[in-house]
């Protein structure tokens, strides 16, 4: 084990159980409800593939954002908008996905332009809500699971592009 860790926060069981939860709720709100989904990207990578694998049986589409707040290990709160989506949004139902809901900036920033852009719904998923972080008075609409104030990688997190691909979501020390 890569000797900066210091806990595992959440298993790859714990997850997949979380996702599985998380995918049940969307399902049933959006019975008979196309909505685009639109993960945050690259964090979001991992959360996206589990979660549209497991609602492979609700239709909806897909497009991408790319958005970055982090520099070496830490939120700046200057986000930066790489990509913009390419599918019309007008009256459409929108749903982002990110593994994590940390200082708030990236959602509230994402719903507030998904809604001047003329967006229908815009709803969020996140694999993890580490409440302690925030900054703006957001909260995730589904979340997987609520995790500690630590900082945290794997799963789609990262520190400086390491560690975004462990199965297990863990705790760097202090």
């Amino acid at each position: 084990m890569d000797e900066r860790i210091d806990r595992v926060v959440m298993t790859q069981a714990e997850i997949a159980a979380a996702v599985k939860v998380v995918a049940d709720k969307i399902r049933h709100d959006y019975a008979g409800i196309t909505p685009i989904m639109v993960p945050i990207m690259k964090g979001a990578i991992v959360f996206t593939a589990d979660l549209l694998r497991e609602l492979g049986d609700m239709p909806f589409e897909f497009d991408y954002v790319d958005v970055s707040s982090y520099a070496h290990g830490a939120s700046t709160g200057d986000l930066k908008v790489e990509v913009n989506v390419r599918k019309d949004i007008i009256n459409r139902d929108i749903i982002l996905i990110d593994e994590i809901i940390d200082t708030g900036l990236t959602l509230d920033f994402l719903v507030k332009e998904f809604t001047k852009l003329g967006a229908k719904s815009v709803k969020s998923v996140v694999a993890v809500d580490k409440k302690a972080g925030r900054s703006v008075d957001i909260e995730a609409d589904y979340v997987g699971a609520e995790v500690p104030n630590d900082y945290l990688v794997g799963y789609g997190m990262d520190l400086d592009g390491e560690m975004r691909f462990l199965s297990d979501i863990v705790a760097l020390k202090h």
